[in-house]
C-alpha cells in the first residue's frame, strides 16, 4: 500500500481536522443562539447531541455521494467522518449546560442588583466568601464585604447578649418573686386556699425556669466572660455605636461596588441604542448586502473623516487663543469633514426596502380592516337568520377568521421586520446627520466673529470626535463591538483554568478505564454502535457491510419519527387549523384518580423515538433493569401514598429515589474504581500494562500522569487560591469521580441519554460535611463557608449532567477503534475542537447578552441558575451547613446495601437483575424515559427470539432510523428536545 493510500484511509487528516474545528465552532455558535432564542431548542442537553449527528448523517448521505460523482476530491473515509463527529460531539456540551450556559451568567450574577440587594443580604452572606477574581467585581470589595459582615456579626452578637442578659435578669427576678410568694403561701392556714394559691405559682415558676435555662445556655456559649448586669445596663449605647459603624461600612461597600453594579446592568439590560454589541464585521440578520456594505463604507470613510477632525482639533489646541486664521481654517476643515460624511447619511436601498415593506404592511392592514368589517356584518346577519342557515354563516365566518389570523400574523411579522432590521440602519444614518449638523454649527460659530470660548469649542469637538464611534467609524466597534471585554477576561480565564483541569481529569480517566470496560468486560456502547453504523454506511470502502441508507426499514423508521414530530409541530403551531397532534405523552392521573393506585398518578408514559431506537441496541437484560426498577419504585410510591407520605410523586418528592439511587451508585462506582486501579496508577506500575501494544502503553502512561497531575494542580488551586479545606477538597474529588463513573457507565452500557441536575449522586448529608459547615464550626466559619461556596459553584459548572463531557468522551473512545492514526494526534484534535468551541460559545453568549440584554435570554440559565447558585452559597454561610437539606441517610444506606447484595448475588445466582436500573433511580428523568425503554426492550426481546442474525441486523436499521429521524426533527425545530426531564 502506498503512502498516499495509507493517508487516504487514515481518519486523522488535515481536512478532517480543519472541518472538525470549523464545525465545532459553528455548532457552538448555533447551540447558543438556538438555546437563547424562542422557542429555545435544547439541542445538546443529552448524550445524543443533535447537530453532530445530523452533520454526520448529511456528510454520509449527501456530501460523500456527491464527491464520488464529481470526482474532484476524494470522498471522506469512515475514519475521517468519525473524527469530525468526535470533535463536534465531545465539544457539544460546552455551549450549553456543560460550561458556557452557567459560566457567563454566574460570572456576572454576583453583582446583579436585581438579586444582590438589601433583602437578599448577599453583601453579608455571599460576597465575603467568594474570591472576587472569579466574578465581575471591583477589587477590594471582598475585604469591604468581610468588614461589613464582621460588623453585622458584632451587632447581632451585641443584640443577642443584651437580650440574653435581660432575659436572665428577668428570669432571676421572677424566680425570686415566686420564692417570696411561696413563703407567703406557706403561712396560709386554710389548706384549700393554700393549695389554690400554690397552684397559681406553678406556671410562672416553670416559665421563668425555662427562660433562665435557655438564656444561661446561650450566655455560656457567647458571653460567659461578661457580667449580665453590666451588659443589660451598658449595651444599649454600645449597640447604637455598632449599628452606626455597620451602616457606614454597608454604605461604603455599596459605593465601592457601584461600578460593578453599573457594569452588570449593561449586561442584564443590553447596551444603549447607539452602541453595538455585535462586531460590525459580522452580518446582521435582514440587513442585506446594501446594509453590510454601508457599514463598511462608514468605517472606511468615517475613519478617514475622524482622522482629519482629530488633526484639526490638535492644530486648534496648539494655536494661540483667538487666532482668527486658525479658527477660519478649522471652520473650513469642519465643513469638509461634514461633506465627507454626506454619503453616509443615507442608504437609498434601505430606504427603498422600508417603503416597500411599509407599503405591504399597510395593504395587509387595510385588507384586515375590510375583512373584520365583513366578519362583523356576517355575525350580525347570523343573529337574525334562520337556524337552518347557521352552518352556512358559520363556514363563511370560520374561513374569514382563519384568513384574518393569517393576515394579522403576516402584518405583525412585517412590522417587526421593519423595526428589527430596517430601523436600526436608518437610526445610524440619522446619527451621521446629527454629527454633520453639529460640525457645521461649530464651523458657523467659528466664522461668526463673536467672542469664542476656546474651551467650549474644544469640548464640543471632543464630543463630536467621540460620536463617530456611534455610527461605526471605529475599528474597535467594527472588529470587536462595544462590549466591555476587559470585565470578562480575568474571571473567565480563572474559571477556565479550574474547569479545564477538571476536563483533563475526566477525559484521561475515561482513557484509563476504557480497556477494562471495552475489552475485559465487553460493554456494548449502544450510542457508539449507532454512530459507527451511520459513518460506515456513508463509506462503502469501510468493509462494514451494506449501506444502511439503502434499507427500506431505515427510511421507514426515519419517516415514522420525523413524520409524527413534523405533524405535531404543524398542529401545535397552528400551521394547519383544526388538526390535533399525535399524543406522545400520557399522564396516568386522569385514569387512576383517587383509587388505590393514586400513588402512580404522577407517572408519565412517554413515547420518545430516539430512546426507543437506542434501547433496542441495548442488551435486553440491561434495558429490562432500567424500566423494571422504575416500575418497582412506582409500586413503592403507591405504598408510600397508602401510608400517608403524600398523594403521589409530586407530593412525596424525588429525594427518596435520588438518595436510594445515589447510595447504590457509590457502591457501584467504588467497585468499578477498584477493578480499574491497575490502569489508573500505571505510571508507577508499568508491569500492569506491559502486555498491551506499545502505543497503548504510552497513551495509558501519559493519561495516568496527566490525570494525577491535573488532580494535584486542581487541589493546589482550590486549597491555596480559593481557600477550600484540604480534607473537603479530597472528599469532593472522590465524590466527583464516583459520580462520573456511575453516569458514564450508565451512558456507555445502557444508553441513558439524559440526567437531571448535577449533584443528585451526592447525598445531602455528605454535601454538608464536604463543605465543612457543621454547626460546631463557628471558630473557622469564614474558611469553611469559602470552601463550600467555591466547591459548590464549581460542582454546578462541571457536574451539569445534562451536557456531561465524560460520558460522551467514553463513547468517542469506542469509536476511535475505527479511526486509524496516532493516538496523540487524536487527542490533539479533540482538544482543538474543545478549545475553539469554548471560545466561540463564551464570546457568543457575552455578545448576545450585551446585544439584547441577558434578561431577554433563556430564563433558566441566565436568571434562575445564577440566582439559585448564590442563594445556595448564602444558605451554607448563614446556616453553617447545607441549609434546608433533608437528611435522607436511611435511603442512601438502603441503596448502598441493596447494591452490595445485588453485586454479590449476581456472582452466585443466575437471573439476578442487572444493577444499572437501581443506580439510575438517582436520575428523575427516568420517569419520562421508562416507557420508551420498555418499548425498546420489548422489540429487542421479540427480535432476539424470532430473528436470525441477518434478520436482526435488518430490523436494527428501523430503530436506527427512529434515532436519526428524531434528531433531524430536532434540528429542524419540530421538537424542542426537552424529553420530559422528570
Amino acid at each position: 500500500m502506498t503512502d498516499r493510500e495509507t493517508r487516504a484511509q487514515s481518519g486523522i487528516t488535515k481536512r478532517a481536522f480543519i472541518l472538525g474545528v470549523a464545525l465545532s465552532a459553528y455548532f457552538a455558535w448555533s447551540t447558543v443562539m438556538r438555546e437563547n432564542s424562542p422557542p429555545y431548542s435544547m439541542l445538546s442537553v443529552n448524550a445524543l447531541p443533535v447537530m453532530p449527528y445530523v452533520g454526520l448523517f448529511f456528510l454520509a448521505l449527501i456530501i460523500n455521494p456527491l464527491l464520488r460523482r464529481l470526482k474532484l476530491i476524494r470522498a471522506f473515509s469512515m475514519g475521517e467522518m468519525l473524527l469530525i463527529f468526535a470533535m463536534c460531539a465531545v465539544t457539544s456540551g460546552v455551549a450549553t449546560f456543560g460550561l458556557a450556559a452557567p459560566l457567563v451568567p454566574i460570572v456576572s450574577g454576583l453583582n446583579n442588583r436585581d438579586n444582590n440587594n438589601d433583602q437578599s443580604q448577599w453583601d453579608r452572606y455571599v460576597m465575603p466568601y467568594l474570591n472576587e477574581d472569579y466574578f465581575i467585581a471591583v477589587p477590594g470589595t471582598r475585604k469591604a464585604a468581610q468588614k461589613y459582615r464582621d460588623a453585622c456579626d458584632a451587632y447581632d452578637r451585641a443584640k443577642l447578649l443584651e437580650r440574653t442578659a435581660k432575659d436572665m435578669l428577668t428570669a432571676r427576678e421572677e424566680l425570686a418573686r415566686v420564692a417570696k410568694e411561696k413563703e407567703r403561701v406557706a403561712r396560709i392556714g386554710d389548706p384549700d386556699l393554700r393549695a389554690a394559691e400554690a397552684k397559681t405559682l406553678v406556671w410562672p415558676e416553670q416559665q421563668a425556669t425555662k427562660l433562665l435555662t435557655m438564656s444561661t445556655d446561650i450566655w455560656n456559649r457567647h458571653g460567659k466572660d461578661l457580667a449580665p448586669e453590666a451588659v443589660a445596663e451598658t449595651y444599649e449605647e454600645k449597640i447604637a455605636d455598632i449599628k452606626q459603624e455597620r451602616d457606614r461600612l454597608g454604605e461604603e461597600l455599596k459605593r465601592l461596588n457601584s461600578e460593578a453594579f453599573a457594569a452588570v446592568d449593561l449586561i442584564r439590560k443590553g447596551l444603549p441604542d447607539d452602541k453595538r454589541a455585535v462586531p460590525g464585521i459580522m452580518y446582521s440578520r435582514g440587513e442585506g448586502w446594501s446594509g453590510y456594505r454601508a457599514r463598511f463604507q462608514r468605517l472606511r470613510v468615517g475613519s478617514h473623516a475622524r482622522k482629519r477632525l482629530s488633526a484639526a482639533v490638535d492644530t486648534f489646541d496648539s494655536a494661540p487663543e483667538k487666532d482668527t486664521k486658525v479658527q477660519a481654517e478649522l471652520a473650513s476643515e469642519l465643513d469638509a469633514v461634514a461633506d465627507l460624511l454626506t454619503p453616509l447619511a443615507r442608504i437609498p436601498a434601505i430606504e427603498k426596502r422600508k417603503d416597500k415593506l411599509t407599503g405591504e404592511a399597510e395593504k395587509l392592514e387595510a385588507t384586515l380592516q375590510v375583512r373584520r368589517i365583513h366578519v362583523r356584518d356576517l355575525r350580525q346577519a347570523r343573529r337574525f337568520a334562520r337556524q337552518e342557515n347557521f352552518p352556512v354563516f358559520d363556514e363563511k365566518i370560520g374561513e374569514l377568521d382563519a384568513s384574518i389570523a393569517t393576515l394579522d400574523k403576516k402584518a405583525t411579522a412585517l412590522r417587526e421586520k421593519i423595526e428589527a432590521e430596517i430601523m436600526p440602519s436608518l437610526a445610524v444614518c440619522e446619527r451621521v446627520g446629527v454629527s454633520q449638523n453639529a460640525l457645521r454649527d461649530i464651523a458657523a460659530r467659528l466664522r461668526s466673529g463673536n467672542d469664542i470660548d476656546p474651551s467650549a469649542i474644544r469640548d464640543a469637538l471632543t464630543a463630536q470626535t467621540a460620536a463617530f464611534a456611534s455610527f461605526d467609524a471605529s475599528y474597535r466597534r467594527y472588529f470587536i463591538g462595544d462590549s466591555d471585554w476587559g470585565l470578562w477576561a480575568r474571571p473567565i480565564l480563572n474559571w477556565l483554568v479550574l474547569i479545564f483541569l477538571v476536563y483533563v481529569v475526566f477525559m484521561t480517566f475515561n482513557t484509563l478505564i476504557y480497556r477494562q470496560w471495552s475489552h475485559n468486560e465487553k460493554l456494548i456502547y449502544p450510542i457508539a454502535e449507532a454512530t459507527t453504523v451511520l459513518a460506515a454506511s456513508g463509506d462503502p470502502d469501510s468493509g462494514k457491510g451494506p449501506s444502511i441508507y439503502k434499507s427500506g426499514l431505515f427510511w421507514t423508521g426515519f419517516a415514522v419519527a420525523a413524520g409524527i414530530l413534523f405533524w405535531n409541530h404543524l398542529a401545535n403551531t397552528g400551521s394547519i387549523p383544526n388538526v390535533k397532534p399525535v399524543k406522545l405523552e400520557t399522564l396516568w392521573l386522569p385514569y387512576v384518580g383517587n383509587s388505590i393506585f393514586k400513588g402512580m398518578g404522577s407517572t408519565y408514559f412517554c413515547i420518545i423515538f430516539a430512546v426507543i431506537g437506542l434501547s433496542f441496541l441495548v442488551p435486553s437484560n440491561i434495558s429490562f433493569s432500567l424500566w423494571g426498577f422504575e416500575v418497582l419504585y412506582m409500586c413503592m410510591l403507591m405504598v408510600m401514598a397508602w401510608m400517608g407520605y403524600g398523594a403521589n410523586r409530586w407530593a412525596i418528592g424525588n429525594g427518596s429515589r435520588m438518595h436510594l439511587g445515589s447510595g447504590a451508585a457509590w457502591v457501584f462506582g467504588l467497585v468499578i474504581l477498584w477493578t480499574c486501579r491497575q490502569y489508573i496508577f500505571c505510571l508507577f506500575r508499568p508491569k500492569a500494562i506491559q502486555k498491551l501494544p506499545t502505543d497503548e502503553q504510552k497513551e495509558l502512561r501519559w493519561s495516568s500522569g496527566a490525570f494525577l497531575a491535573a488532580l494535584a494542580l486542581l487541589f493546589l488551586i482550590l486549597v491555596f487560591r480559593l481557600e477550600a479545606g484540604p480534607f473537603q477538597v479530597l472528599k469532593w474529588f472522590l465524590m466527583a469521580i464516583i459520580l462520573t463513573i456511575a453516569v458514564t457507565r450508565a451512558v456507555c452500557e445502557a444508553g441513558v441519554l439524559g440526567l437531571e441536575g448535577g449533584l443528585q449522586g451526592i447525598p445531602s448529608f455528605m454535601v454538608k460535611n464536604t463543605a465543612g459547615l457543621s454547626a460546631n464550626a463557628a471558630s473557622n466559619a469564614a474558611a469553611v463557608a469559602s470552601s463550600g461556596a467555591h466547591l459548590g459553584i464549581l460542582s454546578g459548572m462541571v457536574l451539569g449532567l445534562k451536557a456531561f463531557i465524560a460520558p460522551v468522551m467514553a463513547n468517542i473512545l469506542k469509536m476511535r477503534e475505527d479511526i486509524p492514526g496516532r493516538r496523540l494526534t487524536f487527542h490533539v484534535a479533540i482538544w482543538a475542537g474543545l478549545l475553539i468551541a469554548t471560545f466561540v460559545a463564551i464570546v457568543t453568549l457575552i455578545i448576545i447578552s450585551y446585544d439584547g440584554g441577558a434578561n431577554s435570554l433563556f430564563v433558566w440559565t441566565n436568571g434562575l441558575v445564577p440566582k439559585s447558585t448564590f442563594t445556595g452559597v448564602k444558605g451554607m454561610a448563614a446556616a453553617r451547613g447545607a441549609a434546608g437539606a433533608v437528611n435522607m441517610r436511611g435511603w442512601w444506606i438502603a441503596g448502598a446495601v441493596l447494591m452490595g447484595l445485588l453485586l454479590f448475588s449476581r456472582q452466585k445466582i443466575f437471573g439476578i437483575p442487572h444493577p444499572i436500573g437501581l443506580v439510575m433511580l438517582m436520575n428523575p428523568v427516568m420517569f419520562g424515559f421508562w416507557g420508551s425503554v420498555m418499548l425498546g426492550w420489548l422489540f429487542k426481546s421479540l427480535a432476539s427470539k424470532y430473528c436470525n442474525k441477518e434478520q436482526y441486523f435488518s430490523v436494527r436499521c428501523f430503530f436506527i432510523g427512529l434515532i436519526v429521524g428524531h434528531l433531524v426533527a430536532g434540528m429542524m425545530g419540530w421538537d424542542r428536545m426537552e424529553w420530559h426531564w422528570g
